[in-house]
C-alpha cells in the first residue's frame, strides 16, 4: 500500500487546528488564527516522528499526552493551572466527540456485521484505517457544527435553568403559582413610580381565572376598549405602561399593582410588593419552560423572608 506522508500530515494538520477552533470556541476565547495554526503544526508533528524509527517512542501514550500539553500552550498562552486543566479537558472532550462521531456515523453507513469485516478491523494497522480521509474531510465540519451547536444549547438551558424560579402572584381574589423566568432584558417599568413590570401568561391556567377575566386578557389589542369586563377591584389596580412589548408597537400596555409577589428558589425565598402585572394569552415559552417573564428589579426590592416565616405561610 502507498502511503502519502504529505497527505497524510496535511490531513492531519487541518484536523488538530479544527480541534483547537472548537475548544476556542467551547471556551468562548477569541485565538488568532496563527496560533490556532501554530498548535496544529506541534500536533501533526506526531505523524511526521513516526516515519522515523528512532522517534518510535513519540507514539507512546505518555508522549501523545505531552503533546497535547504543548497544542494548548502554544495556542492559549500560559495560564493558572486550574485554568491550563480546564482548557486541556476541554480539548480533550472535542477531541473524542468529534472521533466518536465520525465512528459512528461511518459504521453506521458502512461496517457489515460479518466475521470477514470484524477480522479485517482488527488487523488493520498503521495508516490502514477503514475511515477513509475522504470521508473525515466531508464530515468532520459536519461534526464541528452540530457540536458546537448542541454545546450552545446545553448552555442555554444550564442559564434557564439557573434563572428559573417559582412564582406565587396575589392580585384581588386572584391566586396563582408558576414558573418565572428572569429576564435581564426586560427593562419595562411604570415611567412614573419606577415600579418593575412582570408578563404573566394565563394561556396553560384559563380555568383559574373567571371567564370574564379570561375574555377581556384574549382582546390584547382591544384590552383597553373593554376595561367595563373587569370587576371593580380590578379596576381599581389598573396601572397605564406606555412601552413596546408582546408584539405591540408604540401602545399602552394594561398592568395590575399586584398585592404581592413570592419569590422562591433553591436558596431563598423573596416577597415583592412593589410589582405591576400585564396578563397575556400568549405562550411565553415554546416549550412550556416558564408562564411569567420576571424584572431584575424584583430581586433588588424584594424583602428576603426567613425560614421561620416562610414555613408557616406555606403551611
Amino acid at each position: 500500500m502507498t502511503i502519502y506522508a504529505d497527505a497524510i500530515w496535511v490531513l492531519n494538520f487541518g484536523m488538530d487546528s479544527l480541534l483547537l477552533w472548537m475548544t476556542a470556541r467551547f471556551l468562548k476565547r477569541k485565538i488568532g488564527v496563527l496560533r490556532i495554526l501554530l498548535g496544529g503544526f506541534i500536533g501533526s508533528s506526531i505523524v511526521l516522528f513516526s516515519f522515523f524509527p528512532s522517534l518510535d517512542w513519540t507514539q507512546s501514550i505518555p508522549s501523545k499526552i505531552a503533546l497535547s500539553f504543548l497544542m494548548i500552550l502554544a495556542t492559549f498562552g500560559r495560564s493558572r493551572i486550574k485554568t491550563f486543566l480546564k482548557r486541556l479537558f476541554t480539548f480533550y472532550l472535542a477531541t473524542f466527540l468529534a472521533g466518536g462521531a465520525l465512528l459512528g456515523i461511518h459504521y453506521l453507513i458502512t461496517f457489515e456485521l460479518s466475521f470477514q469485516a470484524a477480522y479485517h478491523l482488527a488487523n488493520q494497522k498503521g495508516f490502514g484505517d477503514p475511515v477513509s480521509w475522504l470521508f473525515i474531510i466531508l464530515v468532520l465540519p459536519l461534526v464541528w457544527f452540530f457540536s458546537t451547536g448542541t454545546v450552545r444549547t446545553l448552555e442555554t438551558t444550564k442559564i434557564q435553568h439557573d434563572q428559573k424560579f417559582t412564582v406565587s402572584l396575589s392580585l384581588g381574589e386572584f391566586h396563582w403559582k408558576g414558573t418565572g423566568l428572569l429576564d435581564t432584558g426586560n427593562k419595562a417599568c411604570d415611567p412614573v413610580s419606577g415600579t418593575p413590570v412582570i408578563v404573566v401568561s394565563i394561556k396553560d391556567s384559563k380555568e383559574l381565572f373567571p371567564k370574564e377575566f379570561v375574555h377581556w386578557v384574549s382582546q390584547e389589542d382591544e384590552q383597553l376598549h373593554h376595561l367595563e369586563e373587569l370587576s371593580d377591584s380590578l379596576k381599581d389596580k389598573i396601572r397605564m405602561i406606555p412601552a413596546t412589548s408582546l408584539g405591540r408597537q408604540n401602545q399602552l400596555l394594561i398592568g395590575f399593582k399586584a398585592d404581592e409577589v413570592e419569590i422562591l428558589s433553591e436558596k431563598e425565598y423573596m416577597r415583592a410588593k412593589r410589582v405591576l402585572l400585564v396578563f397575556t394569552m400568549r405562550s411565553l415559552s415554546a416549550d412550556k419552560e416558564f408562564d411569567v417573564i420576571l424584572h431584575q428589579k424584583m430581586f433588588q426590592e424584594a424583602q428576603v423572608i426567613s425560614e421561620t416565616e416562610m414555613i408557616a405561610t406555606l403551611s
